[in-house]
């Protein structure tokens, strides 16, 4: 799985946990990361966060692809249901759009294993408005 988007443009954090987006185009995308111990949490399983994480990017790279120039767009609501824990493997997860406005957009996707099992499941809403009123930051993450 090739990473297909430039890592200055998915943000610090994203490339701070390893994220790799692999797909991306009409409204629908794929992410994916490979379990390392810093995942993990005291119980020796992936952090729910990690999840929210992976699901986050998918979704919002999902609705990214559906943006004019001029746009951009935030999280404001991001709902998660976590139904199985893993330990290690690649855990993959798909986004898509549902609906997009003019202002506002709504995503939904899941959070699988290596088998297809489903991890995780989320709905989200974005906020869309024009991208010449933020500054964007240097990505700059020094990697562990």
């Amino acid at each position: 799985m090739d990473n297909i988007i430039d890592a200055d443009k998915t943000g610090n954090f994203s490339k701070l946990l390893d994220i790799n987006i692999f797909e991306m185009g009409h409204g629908k995308s794929k992410a994916s990361l490979t379990i390392q111990p810093y995942h993990l949490n005291i119980a020796g399983i992936v952090h729910g966060g990690v999840y929210a994480s992976l699901l986050d990017t998918a979704l919002g790279v999902a609705v990214l692809a559906t943006l004019n120039t001029g746009e951009i767009a935030n999280t404001i609501d991001l709902s998660i249901h976590f139904l199985k824990s893993v330990s290690h493997g690649t855990i993959i997860s798909e986004g898509m759009v549902t609906k997009r406005g003019r202002k506002i957009a709504f995503a939904t996707g899941n959070v699988y294993d290596e088998n297809h099992t489903l991890l995780a499941d989320a709905i989200g809403i974005w906020y869309i408005f024009p991208s010449d009123n933020i500054n964007p930051v240097k990505n700059d993450v020094d990697k562990r």
